[in-house]
């Protein structure tokens, strides 16, 4: 039964609600999420007013969150997610991972450390370090939840990966299939878009549309080197050092730096910038890229960038709205717009 309310008087009633209107809320949407599914930060806990209990007893309501306002960190909101297999079933099949039985990692026996590989997300630094740093093998794991318990394969192992920005993400993927699909590439394989390597026929035309007219190796690896605005370093690229020295002080016992190792920079990965300006991509095109990630945004709780924010995109009732997040009565994270129901 809801809490009763104090009556109140005219005079007294027309001051409540100006101060309602004027005093900030007492928690944002994201807080009373957050609060749910951590149910012991929830003041109300072991209470009939406990958060959880009354969205389980409001089983057709949904609360709706913006991506990225939880207070929990990637793996825990990764936790609580739940999603539509049909629907993300490509995007779910990436990286090989079957039903996670046998999944590709790089472990260190030494440090129970096993590392996940997410492509695009400063995988082959992170393949490159554990293998340095701490040893690792290139090799499968069990993943399931009874690995890790009591007996199991994968107990006291500490599994660990990176993530990053879809929308970032989603451009490092396209330049490395732009390449890799090329005809200089495999001639063998016909491309389903041509127009798109349309007069180029080696990787020498491809450098060339950025650094044209310059056959001096060194004066092409500055020329490629100074386009760093169109993305020599993935976005936090900084802070993935600041992550290494964690992780080194964690399982090591002190920083990379006091190991005299490396720095966790990208050192292993792509080192020439990428040779297309993000800048040029249409707005249209990178909310439809937001929208197709929401996913990711919602179980990684990560916030969309300044270009996806807005009400842009068309709800299942017609109503321009933004992207958002839901939670269910059973407390499980998903995205608040599928794919396959929508078009921007």
């Amino acid at each position: 039964m809801p809490r009763s309310q104090p009556s109140l008087q005219n005079d007294e009633l027309e001051e409540s609600m100006t101060s309602s209107v004027v005093s900030p809320p007492r928690h944002q949407i994201g807080d009373v999420v957050s609060d749910i599914l951590q149910a012991s930060a929830d003041k109300d806990f072991g209470t009939k007013d406990a958060g959880y209990l009354k969205l389980h007893d409001s089983p057709k309501k949904l609360l709706q969150f913006s991506p990225g306002t939880l207070s929990l960190n990637h793996s825990e909101a990764l936790s609580h997610c739940w999603t539509e297999t049909e629907v993300y079933f490509n995007h779910l099949k990436q990286g090989n991972r079957g039903d996670g039985s046998n999944v590709p990692v790089s472990y260190s026996d030494q440090y129970k450390l096993a590392y996940v590989m997410l492509p695009k997300s400063g995988s082959s630094t992170a393949r490159h370090m554990l293998k340095e740093e701490f040893n690792a093998i290139e090799t499968k794991k069990p993943l399931l939840q009874s690995s890790f318990e009591q007996g199991g394969e994968m107990e006291g192992v500490t599994v660990i990966s990176f993530v990053r920005d879809p929308l970032s993400r989603f451009f490092s993927q396209y330049d490395e299939a732009y390449v890799r699909t090329a005809p200089w590439q495999s001639k063998s394989t016909s491309h389903p878009f041509p127009y798109l390597h349309e007069g180029l026929h080696s990787y020498q035309d491809y450098e060339d549309v950025f650094c044209p007219l310059i056959h001096e190796e060194a004066e092409k690896i500055a020329c490629l080197g100074n386009r760093r605005k169109m993305g020599l370093l993935p976005p936090g690229w900084k802070d993935s050092q600041g992550g290494w020295n964690a992780i080194a002080k964690q399982f090591l016992g002190k920083t990379l730096e006091d190991t005299g190792g490396k720095k966790g920079g990208v050192i292993a990965g792509r080192s020439y910038p990428r040779r297309f300006n993000s800048k040029l991509v249409s707005v249209e095109a990178q909310r439809r890229i937001c929208e197709l990630s929401l996913l990711d945004f919602c179980c990684l709780n990560i916030p969309l960038p300044d270009v996806c924010k807005g009400a842009h995109y068309t709800g299942d009732d017609g109503e321009k709205r933004d992207l958002f997040c839901t939670l269910n009565s059973n407390r499980y994270i998903q995205p608040g717009i599928l794919p396959n129901n929508t078009l921007t």
